[in-house]
């Protein structure tokens, strides 16, 4: 089995909690919505960097 590399975690989990605060926002519940979108920047960031780690351990993709 392969295993998955970090990046491709951190990026799923940052679109699946982009995705649940857009439906909180659009739901009207705006605390929590935007609570989800900083998770998610947070999550897509660190995936980025995560990234850029690996290209750089390991050449390219």
């Amino acid at each position: 089995m392969k295993m998955l590399r970090p990046y491709s975690l951190w990026t799923t989990a940052g679109v699946a909690l982009f995705l649940a605060a857009g439906i909180f926002l659009g739901t009207g519940r705006f605390g929590a919505g935007v609570g989800l979108m900083v998770a998610s920047a947070v999550c897509l960031g660190a995936g980025m960097t995560s990234h850029r780690r690996w290209i750089k351990k390991n050449g390219s993709d």
